[in-house]
């Protein structure tokens, strides 16, 4: 195993340079030259590169490795909002890497390059994942996963959007908030779908995801309970084992009413996700919600559907509502 020099003090001066390799979903690609793309997002320079089968982020000049690590959470949430922004799916690791300091740079590049170079390999990281490492050291990168990619997305576009994430008041909470990142990932999936019908699928489940299913009121909750309770005592009676799990599976389908339906539970989170961002024609976007969800129940039955501009439509209410609770994560509670 090659001998490793020991990593640079985390307190040691800077500047220091954030790598994150990420994809995109196929048939669309970043528009890039090959001297990649340089710009800003919140305070920091950046520079997008393409490699041959993904793309790099790279943030530059941050003076400590503590900052550069805190930035990298607030890059999850930033993320997260611009693949929205953009229509397009992306796929990252934000878990950092820690990169390797060979104890003798020569040998290591001249081992790694496989022909005698005055290259020095300083820094060692992997292509694959997202790392923070010392920008006044030579980096040599260990090759990441090949990946099809190819729609154009200029580079100004994303990077905008990107920037436009770092604002978020609580965007570095959103990598840790569970319920929002599932929804994300539903939403960035469904972009790496072939099949309308499935991105449909992905798109709507996004939404469940994010909604909860709250109690109706205690005098329904009461009458529940009391049915439940009837098919209980009629389930006792039962003469065989077919019978009774007959029942038993009648009483939990009955025990489920007490909580709202998942599609009203959807219509209150959009409603109120689009009321929070003070979105014109809320009531017109919440009166889509039921025959959208009438197009996702035929589509998962198998039975025949045209969806025609329903696919168009619910994208519009899922980017609309992903937005609104990444601004505001109280409204999922």
């Amino acid at each position: 195993m090659a001998q490793t020099s020991p990593e640079p003090d985390a307190s040691a001066k800077g500047p220091w340079t954030i790598q994150l390799p990420f994809f995109v979903s196929p048939g669309k690609e970043i528009t890039l030259g090959d001297a990649g793309h340089q710009g800003k997002i919140g305070d920091w320079e950046c520079l997008l590169e393409k490699k041959p089968h993904f793309y790099v982020l790279n943030i530059l000049g941050i003076p400590e490795k503590g900052q550069a690590e805190e930035f990298v959470n607030q890059l999850g949430g930033s993320l997260l909002w611009s693949q929205v922004s953009i229509s397009t799916g992306m796929r990252f690791d934000l878990t950092l890497d820690e990169p390797h300091y060979p104890a003798d740079p020569q040998a290591a590049a001249r081992n790694l390059l496989g022909k005698e170079t005055e290259r020095l390999a300083e820094v060692l990281v992997s292509g694959n994942n997202t790392t923070v490492y010392p920008s006044d050291k030579q980096k040599v990168t260990c090759t990441a996963n090949p990946v099809s990619v190819k729609i154009s997305i200029s580079p100004n576009q994303l990077l905008a959007a990107i920037d436009e994430g770092i604002s978020l008041k609580h965007g570095a909470e959103i990598p840790d908030n569970r319920r929002i990142t599932l929804a994300c990932d539903l939403y960035s999936l469904s972009h790496f779908e072939t099949s309308a019908r499935s991105r449909f699928l992905n798109q709507m489940a996004a939404l469940e995801s994010l909604a909860e299913r709250p109690h109706l009121p205690d005098g329904i909750v009461g009458l529940v309970d009391k049915w439940a309770h009837d098919i209980q005592e009629e389930e006792g009676k039962s003469p065989n084992l077919s019978e009774s799990e007959a029942f038993r599976r009648l009483r939990s389908r009955v025990e489920d009413l007490k909580r709202e339906s998942i599609t009203e539970s959807v219509r209150i989170l959009v409603r109120k996700s689009l009321v929070d961002s003070a979105e014109d024609s809320v009531e017109e976007y919440v009166s889509r919600i039921g025959p959208l969800y009438g197009v996702r129940s035929r589509i998962a039955h198998g039975d025949a559907v045209d969806l025609g501009q329903s696919p168009v439509e619910l994208e519009a209410i899922v980017r609309k509502t992903l937005f609104a609770v990444m601004k505001n994560p109280n409204l999922i509670g």
